[in-house]
């Protein structure tokens, strides 16, 4: 049995459906110091899920892992670095005919939403997968847009049938003018600092169909966007941050 640091639904996948993570920050899952793929940060397993504004890093398995009845989900603007398996996985697997939720589907993971994540330095473990990847029953219709990624291995980006655009792809430099501080434990800073790459590139797509996919808040509660358009990953840049609540 896979599971997570935040996991939605816990058992019965297709039956729990339309939930959302967000605004949470996973750090260090600890089971041991190597890698597992039985470990991650935040676990998708049913029907439109929504995982947007976390930040997480240091787990032994994927930051954010979609599987079993999955489909339609929308992960957007989250910051995942430093995971050991690899950083966002979507995927739709371990489906079995006589399972007693077959026939409630969905059989394939399709028409969802990765958009604005800023993922960096992930799959540094043993049998690294990626910084973002499509894996397992892959439907049509799935949309990967205004990523920001950086120094994932073996690549920053696996698709099966996944349609790309606008990944950031930074270079060493354009890293190391990123974060207001970087730790790959976690316990870093990972507000943007002026002039860094992952600003006003984010878009407010979705995948055909959807619509309002786009958060209109960042972790910290500022509104999104603060300039021309959305930053990558959970802060957004400049913007005044709310009193909380504002979740």
């Amino acid at each position: 049995q896979r599971t997570g640091a935040l996991v939605t639904p816990p058992n019965e996948y297709p039956y729990s459906h339309d939930n959302e993570i967000s605004g949470n920050i996973v750090l260090r899952v600890a089971v041991g110091s190597t890698n597992c793929n039985q470990y991650h940060g935040i676990y998708l397993a049913g029907p439109r899920m929504i995982a947007r504004n976390n930040i997480v890093a240091d787990v032994p398995g994927w930051g954010i892992h979609t599987w079993h009845y999955v489909s339609d989900v929308v992960v957007e603007n989250n910051t995942i670095l430093s995971n050991r398996q690899g950083g966002i996985i979507i995927g739709n697997g371990d489906i079995d005919p006589a399972d007693p939720y077959y026939d409630l589907g969905p059989h394939e993971i399709s028409n969802s939403t990765i958009a604005n994540n800023l993922v960096v330095n992930n799959g540094i473990g043993d049998d690294a997968h990626y910084g973002i990847e499509e894996y397992g029953n892959i439907g049509l219709g799935n949309v990967f847009l205004s990523n920001v990624v950086y120094n994932n291995e073996p690549a920053d980006l696996l698709m099966v049938h996944g349609l790309e655009e606008g990944t950031v792809s930074l270079t060493a430099e354009q890293f190391g003018a990123l974060f207001e501080s970087y730790q790959a434990d976690g316990s870093g800073d990972y507000r943007l600092i002026a002039g860094a790459a992952a600003i006003d590139v984010g878009t407010t797509s979705c995948a055909a169909g959807v619509s309002g996919c786009a958060p209109v808040d960042a972790i910290d509660g500022a509104h999104r966007p603060f300039g021309a358009q959305l930053d990558a990953g959970a802060y957004e840049y400049g913007a005044a941050p709310a009193t909380w609540p504002w979740y």
